[in-house]
């Protein structure tokens, strides 16, 4: 990895998304930078403003606020998933340019085996989803996820 490299964080629960920024930032130099969102309304705009090098996604997104879902009608479990619906689509254009794909590292506290597959059935199509991780999950195996994911690109 010579460049630097943008990656975005979504997790919503801000204790887990500190502890893993700061070892991420820690241990890769590259990663001088790791914006975040906490909520599926918020990273899809991010998407839709900025080009990343990798998006690491909790699936299940809690809105402690209990701020609208931007997906009407949809359960809370299940914008990530739609997240990821659209990512494999195309549906997001950074700066107005053409759709890009971004590769996801899944960690999410989904354990339900049907979920999990339709999880990654989704994601599989163009290789959206590279890794999947349940949580907890320890940060040196996040971290090796990011590192690989980052080198290939």
């Amino acid at each position: 990895m010579c460049k630097e490299k943008l990656v975005l964080y979504v997790e919503d629960y801000s204790a887990v998304r500190e502890d893993v920024i700061n070892h991420l930032k820690k241990c890769i130099p590259e990663l001088e930078e790791i914006e975040t969102a906490d909520s599926a309304s918020e990273t899809e705009q991010m998407l839709r403003e900025k080009k990343y090098d990798l998006l690491l996604l909790d699936i299940r997104l809690i809105d402690a606020e209990r701020r609208q879902n931007p997906f009407r009608g949809t359960h809370w479990t299940r914008a990530g998933k739609k997240l990821l619906e659209l990512l494999r689509d195309g549906e997001y254009e950074a700066d107005g340019g053409t759709p890009h794909n971004v590769p996801v590292v899944v960690i999410s506290a989904v354990r339900n085996q049907t979920a999990m597959k339709e999880i990654i059935r989704i994601g599989r199509r163009d290789n959206c989803i590279l890794e999947y991780f349940n949580k907890p999950v320890r940060l040196p195996i996040i971290q090796k996820a990011v590192e690989k994911t980052l080198a290939h690109q």
